[in-house]
């Protein structure tokens, strides 16, 4: 997402932010499809480090290179370690951040766009 003439360092963490909980909740999506997959490992987004990255160097990715495994082992006997409860947990956390980044989105393009309108 980029906000072409306007250069407003607010939207651009936004922009930032908004891209790592989508990737979350790609992962987190992608975890609960596997449920029932042999052998499968649930993977995580590492949105700190992502954001980090992002704040340093605005042309970074929320791509796979920020995904890793996760090490909690597996009581099932085809060890797959995705646990539903822990999933949707998750989903229900990043989806409440995501609709809270929006929101500020939304506040932040109103005062710009009063600010416009007021000049």
């Amino acid at each position: 997402m980029s906000f072409g003439i306007i250069s407003d360092q607010t939207l651009n963490v936004a922009s930032r932010g908004l891209q790592g909980l989508w990737k979350k909740q790609q992962l987190t999506a992608n975890n609960l499809a596997n449920i029932d997959t042999p052998g499968y490992k649930a993977e995580r987004f590492d949105f700190d480090g992502y954001m980090a990255e992002a704040l340093q160097n605005p042309s970074t990715q929320a791509d796979n290179s920020f995904t890793k495994k996760t090490d909690r082992t597996s009581s099932r006997i085809d060890g797959n370690n995705v646990d539903i409860d822990s999933e949707m947990v998750l989903m229900t956390k990043n989806a409440a951040r995501y609709q809270s980044v929006m929101a500020q989105v939304g506040r932040r393009v109103n005062l710009l766009n009063s600010v416009i309108r007021d000049s």
